[in-house]
């Protein structure tokens, strides 16, 4: 990797870092939409070590819509990443807080994960806003004066596949081009009875596509989500 994306993925990652809170829902409160304030501390969220985790004994409710806003007790639900395959090098480990980052070895895009809950977002709004608003802080980190009106013009609908179910996941994404030539991705979902959710950032140097990478990803099972239950 060179300098140049070194540092590109280095003011993203410490802008985005600024949000988190921890890889497991907290017992606090969210607190209102105000600047981001980080408040670490031990998580136990974490990405399967194996491709094969134990199948869940229950499903997630079959309405997980970004409209509906699936009401998930996170003392009874988790949400998780699961990656597989081979073809891919560890960037970052996983930090016991939700995050960690690999690079595909083909392309050499940078594919960062987070998984948890988050501060300086409003909860009460439905999961669809809430999705768009942290889309909004995640653009803003990389273009200065993005705006949620932007965010909401330029993002779509998306999906990732569920693990151990025939379903999707609804997510919102969106991407674009650097000046250097490179593209990145986000693709992003909360859930406000959470306080939280996942989101994915893609980075890729130039000549490649973000969103080609994120498709290939999803198209070859490369990537998934659990929506399962927690830990009791």
């Amino acid at each position: 990797m060179n300098h140049s994306a070194q540092r590109r993925v280095g003011v993203i990652a410490l802008a985005i870092g600024s949000l988190l809170i921890t890889g497991c829902a907290s017992g606090a409160p969210p607190q209102a939409a105000q600047s981001p304030t980080p408040v670490v501390e031990p998580g136990t969220a974490r990405r399967s070590p194996s491709p094969s985790p134990t199948p869940t004994e229950r499903r997630a409710p079959s309405d997980l819509s970004l409209d509906h806003g699936a009401d998930l007790d996170p003392s009874e639900w988790r949400v998780q990443w699961f990656t597989f395959g081979d073809g891919f090098s560890e960037l970052s480990p996983d930090d016991g807080n939700g995050s960690w980052s690999i690079t595909d070895d083909a392309t050499q895009c940078e594919i960062s994960f987070y998984q948890g809950t988050l501060a300086g977002i409003d909860y009460s709004q439905d999961d669809r806003t809430i999705t768009n608003e942290l889309l909004t802080l995640m653009v803003g980190a990389i273009s200065a004066g993005a705006t949620r009106e932007d965010v909401e013009s330029h993002a779509f609908d998306d999906a990732v596949p569920l693990f151990f179910d025939d379903d999707v996941l609804p997510m919102r994404t969106i991407w674009g081009g650097q000046a250097d030539g490179g593209t990145w991705l986000f693709s992003a979902r909360m859930f406000g009875s959470m306080g939280g959710g996942i989101y994915l950032m893609i980075n890729c140097p130039e000549g490649q596509d973000a969103m080609e990478e994120y498709n290939t990803l999803r198209d070859d099972e490369h990537l998934v989500v659990d929506v399962g239950p927690g830990s009791t």
